[in-house]
C-alpha cells in the first residue's frame, strides 16, 4: 500500500516562539521532514518529532546552505513526485 504524502508549506514569522499557533505546533510534531531557513526561531525546531529529518536550507546574502535548485528537488522528492504539484 502506497503511503499518502502530505506536503504543507508553513511559514511562521520569525520572532517569539510563544506566538506559534496550535496548528503550527501540530504540524511540526507530525512532520517526517522539516526544511527550515535562517529566519526560523531555533526554539520551534524542538517541537519537531525526534524521528523527523531536519534540514537547514537557509540563505544569507550570497551564502546558501543548499542551492535553491537542490531545495526544489528535495521538496519534490519528499512529495513523492518528479515535478512540483501545487494546490
Amino acid at each position: 500500500m502506497k503511503r499518502k504524502v502530505q506536503f504543507t508549506l508553513w511559514a511562521p514569522a520569525p520572532g517569539d516562539a510563544g506566538l506559534l499557533t496550535l496548528r503550527g505546533a501540530e504540524l511540526l510534531a507530525r512532520a517526517d521532514v522539516v526544511i527550515y531557513d535562517a529566519l526560523v526561531n531555533a526554539d520551534l525546531l524542538r517541537l519537531a518529532s525526534k524521528s523527523a529529518e531536519v534540514i537547514f536550507a537557509g540563505k544569507r546574502s550570497r551564502e546558501h546552505a543548499i542551492p535553491q535548485e537542490e531545495v526544489n528537488r528535495l521538496l519534490w522528492r519528499k512529495q513523492g513526485r518528479e515535478k512540483p504539484s501545487y494546490g
